[in-house]
C-alpha cells in the first residue's frame, strides 16, 4: 500500500513521493535558544521524532536536520540582561534542549546547524532570492505571461521588500557586526 500523506498547497492527499528513492530528507525548524525549553518545543519535536520513526520503519533512509537559532535579537537581549556573551548563553540553552529530548525518549536530529554559523551562506542564499524576484519582475514585462504576473505583483512586492530590505540588511549587519555580537554589546 502506497503512503499518502496530504499537500497543503494542493489541498489532497497524494501519494508519498521522495527526490531519491528509499531517501527522504526532512528539514524541521528547531528552536531559538535564549530560555529555557517548553511544551510546544517538545510537542514539535516529537510529532517528527514518530515520523521519522515511522518513515524509517517503512524501510526509508531518512536524514533528519532541525537547526538551531543561537543568534537573533531575543538571544542578544538576552544575554544583555544577564551579562552574558550571547552565544554562551546559546550554548547553555542547548545543550539543555538536547537533554531534555534524550529524556524524552527522541531521536538526535543527524544534522544540527546553528544559524550563527551559517550566516555566510542565509545571506548568499537570500540575495539569490532577491536576484530571482528581481529577475522574474523584469521578465514579467516581455513575456506573454504578463497578465498572470500582474496579479502576483503584490506578492513579489513583498518577498522584494522582505528579501530586500529585512533580510539581507539584518544578515549583513550581523555578518559586519560579529565582533559585537559575540561579545553581546551594541
Amino acid at each position: 500500500m502506497t503512503l499518502m500523506i496530504y499537500n497543503t498547497m494542493t489541498r489532497n492527499k497524494e501519494p508519498f513521493e521522495t527526490l531519491e528513492p528509499g531517501e527522504v530528507r526532512m528539514y524541521v525548524c528547531g528552536p531559538t535558544v535564549y530560555d529555557k525549553a517548553h511544551v510546544g518545543h517538545a510537542m514539535s519535536s516529537i510529532v517528527f521524532d514518530v515520523i521519522r520513526r515511522y518513515l524509517e520503519y517503512k524501510g526509508f533512509h531518512v536524514k533528519h536536520v532541525m537547526n538551531y537559532t543561537d543568534v537573533e535579537d531575543k538571544v542578544i537581549k538576552r544575554a544583555n540582561e544577564l551579562g552574558m556573551d550571547p552565544l554562551e548563553l546559546a550554548d547553555g540553552y542547548l545543550v539543555e534542549y538536547e537533554q531534555h529530548l534524550q529524556d524524552l525518549n527522541v531521536l538526535p536530529p543527524i544534522v544540527t546547524p546553528r544559524a550563527s554559523e551559517e550566516i555566510d551562506s542565509i545571506i548568499s542564499m537570500v540575495e539569490g532570492l532577491v536576484e530571482e524576484v528581481t529577475h522574474t519582475r523584469s521578465m514579467a514585462t516581455y513575456t506573454s505571461e504578463w497578465s498572470r504576473m500582474r496579479t502576483m505583483e503584490g506578492f513579489l512586492d513583498d518577498v522584494w521588500k522582505t528579501c530586500a530590505q529585512a533580510s539581507v540588511w539584518r544578515l549583513t549587519r550581523v555578518r559586519r557586526n560579529r565582533r559585537t555580537l559575540h561579545y553581546g554589546r551594541r
